[in-house]
Formats: C-alpha cells, sequence, structure tokens
C-alpha cells in the first residue's frame, strides 16, 4: 500500500530517509525506524509509518499524496481508539470510501488491490466487534512468537511447548498463592518470567512506583527554585543539605512507563514528552518533556513526588496545515490535521506532581519540523 506513494517521492527519498531516521519513538513501538530501501518492512512498521510517520513527508511528497495518505491515517486512528462512538465510525467509513475512491484517480486501476477494497469493510466489523485492536492479528503473531521461545531443541517441539506453558501457569499461579517468608516470595516472583521486568520497582504510593535505581543528590538553586511552589503548596521543605531521591524513571496507575531525560541508558527513544493536566483548568491539556523525577525529601512518609517538566508551547501543526487540500475535499482539513500539534517554543520549567502526567506521545522532532501526536490505542499498547 505504500509502495506507489514512495515512487512520487523521486529523488528526494534520501531527504525523507534521513528525516525519519532521526526520529526517536516512544518505548511502545517494538521497531525504530530504518531505510526506506533496505529489507522489507514488517507489518508493525507500515502501521507506525502509517499512524504518526506522514508528517516528515511534507515539502518532499506532493500535497494530494500526502493529503490522500492523511485520509487513511485518521480513519484508522479513530478505528484504533479505545472508546469509539457511532459518530467516529461514520466519519471514518466516510474517509475510507474517499480514500477507496481517489486510489483509482492517483495511482491506476492496477494498484486498486484488495487490500484497497477490504478497507471498505472496516467499518462494518467496527460495530459488530468493536475497535480494531481487539481483534488485530498482532496479538496473535506475538503469542507464536513466544511459543517458539518455549522450545528448546529439536525433537518432540510440541510437548516441550506444552510442558513449559503448563510449568509457567503455575508459577504464574503460586507466585500469587505464596504467603511465606520473603525470601521465598522473592525466589517464586524471579522464576516467573513475566514479573522480571518490574523486579527494581518501588511503590511510592498507590497510583506510583519508581523504577530502576534512585540516587540521593543535592538539588542545584535552579531546581530548587522550581521545586519551591509545589513543595509549599504541600507544606514540605525541603532539608538542610537540598538533597532528593533522583528516579530515572516512573510507572504510572495505568501501567504505562515514563522515562526521564535525566535517563542517560536509553538513547535511541523519547518516553519522556507527555501531556499533563493543569489542576486549575482541568480541560486543558498542555505537552512537555519530563526532565527529573524527584522525591523530596527523600525517604519520609510525607514526601512530594514531582516531575520537572520543560514545558512545551504549541500550535496546530502548521506543516499540515499549510497542505494544498483538493477543492472537493478541503471541508476534511481541520479534522484530518486535529491529531498533530507543532512545537514553535520552549516556556517556562515547572514542577508537576507526578500524578498529574497524563500520557506520554509521539515526538516527531528532527532538524527541519518539530511535531507531536498522542499515542493511539493505549489499550493495545498494555497488552
Amino acid at each position: 500500500m505504500f509502495l506507489p506513494l514512495f515512487r512520487y517521492i523521486g529523488r528526494r527519498i534520501s531527504e525523507a530517509e534521513s528525516r525519519l531516521l532521526g526520529v526517536k519513538p516512544p518505548d511502545v513501538v517494538t521497531r525504530v525506524p530504518k531505510s526506506f530501501r533496505g529489507r522489507g518492512w514488517k507489518a508493525t512498521e507500515c502501521r507506525t509509518f502509517l499512524l504518526y510517520y506522514l508528517p516528515l513527508l511534507h515539502g518532499i511528497l506532493p500535497d494530494k499524496y500526502l493529503v490522500h495518505a492523511l485520509l487513511l491515517s485518521k480513519a484508522m486512528r479513530l478505528l484504533l481508539a479505545d472508546e469509539i462512538s457511532q459518530a467516529d465510525i461514520e466519519i471514518a467509513d466516510n474517509l475510507l470510501g474517499l480514500y477507496w475512491r481517489l486510489t483509482e484517480d492517483y495511482y491506476g486501476l492496477k494498484h486498486c488491490k484488495v487490500n484497497v477494497h477490504l478497507l471498505g469493510h472496516l467499518s462494518h466489523y467496527v460495530k459488530l466487534f468493536g475497535p480494531l485492536w481487539t481483534h488485530s492479528a498482532f496479538a496473535f503473531e506475538d503469542a507464536i512468537g513466544g511459543l517458539v521461545k518455549k522450545s528448546h531443541g529439536t525433537h518432540d517441539i510440541a510437548n516441550q511447548i506444552v510442558t513449559s506453558f503448563i510449568l509457567q501457569w503455575r508459577l504464574h499461579v503460586q507466585r500469587k498463592l505464596t504467603q511465606g517468608p520473603l525470601i521465598l516470595k522473592s525466589f517464586v516472583d524471579q522464576l516467573d518470567t513475566k514479573s522480571r521486568s518490574t523486579q527494581r520497582c518501588t511503590q511510592l504510593s498507590q497510583s506510583l512506583a519508581g523504577v530502576g535505581v534512585a540516587k540521593t543528590i543535592s538539588l542545584d538553586m535552579e531546581d530548587e527554585s522550581i521545586l519551591k511552589p509545589l513543595l509549599e503548596k504541600n507544606s514540605v521543605v525541603i532539608n538542610a543539605y537540598g538533597t532528593v531521591k533522583l528516579w530515572p524513571k516512573m510507572i504510572l496507575q495505568d501501567k504505562v512507563t515514563i522515562y526521564s531525560q535525566a535517563s542517560k541508558r536509553v538513547t535511541k527513544r523519547n518516553s519522556y514528552t507527555v501531556t499533563f493536566v493543569d489542576p486549575e483548568r482541568p480541560t486543558c491539556v498542555r505537552y512537555g518533556r519530563v526532565q527529573k523525577f524527584v522525591c523530596c525529601p527523600p525517604d519520609t512518609p510525607d514526601s512530594v513526588n514531582a516531575a520537572i517538566v520543560q514545558e512545551l508551547k504549541v500550535h496546530r501543526c502548521m506543516e499540515l496545515e499549510a497542505l494544498c487540500f483538493p477543492s472537493d475535499i478541503r471541508c476534511l482539513s481541520e479534522l484530518v490535521c486535529c491529531d498533530f500539534v507543532s512545537v514553535v517554543g520552549e516556556l517556562s520549567k515547572l514542577a508537576i506532581p507526578v500524578e498529574h502526567i497524563m500520557a506520554k506521545c509521539f515526538d516527531i522532532s528532527t532538524v527541519n519540523m518539530c511535531v507531536i501526536t498522542q499515542m493511539v490505542c493505549h489499550s493495545e499498547v498494555l497488552k
């Protein structure tokens, strides 16, 4: 479906590729961007390109072809949402119908293959079974990969898989039932492979956990002045040494892991660009990049868990709004572009309670542009 699209990029394929390879996706995206001209893309890479990377082609791909691809992107965003209204399904159906009709005009009849035809049936199946992620093939493909890892020899593979699965299931049940000494429970936790990713979590509150090894550091004057209003609001005073605990990342109540820029171990990912809420204006969504997670004062019952955030000044996506929409679909321009915002500058740094972070975002920052969009389908990400 993307092959004819790339043909219209022409000699600027290297420029488009340079933009793509410069993007650092969040950790929930399983694969980092790769070259257009290498080996074929996996299905998940095509999905990521469709949902997030299309703005990178602004100024490279002729406007009408980019607008055409954005029709499909918006329709898929609607059908992949966690909650879908009847109106959303109707809008998605109209967008898919328009995409299907324009495909022949733009690319020729030879590219109107069965996959393009099947797009017209997606809305019907969403009405029957719910959002697309509830009956997607990606989960089954992941499960097959898990089965392959349960085989460790070349003989009697089926029996190996069944034995390994039953053993893992029993360990998982035993982990929940273990009431003995802490050392015994810890041993069972280590045997249960599903628990390994959260072994180094420290529960900080009912809805928050710190991940990794916390460091005790002394605040500089800038960070201390940023934290002061939040601490005063919670009647907390920084100790005489100005020390706090610094966490590299935290897990929120909805099991989403947010990194900070202070975490230096992850260099090819950006999982620190977030949306957060202003308690004084709960309907106003704000954007920022988490620089540090701090616990102040450390190791006390009244500690405040705060995120020092560089707030971003955003505007409706100027790159996509500048597109020349065909006259017959110009009325759809705002609908198609509304999921993306442009970063036009930085505002002041501020300290917020970590609980005020809403979600991580997809930050499409390159030398040429800085565009942010919210993640699609939070429920599928957590599978």
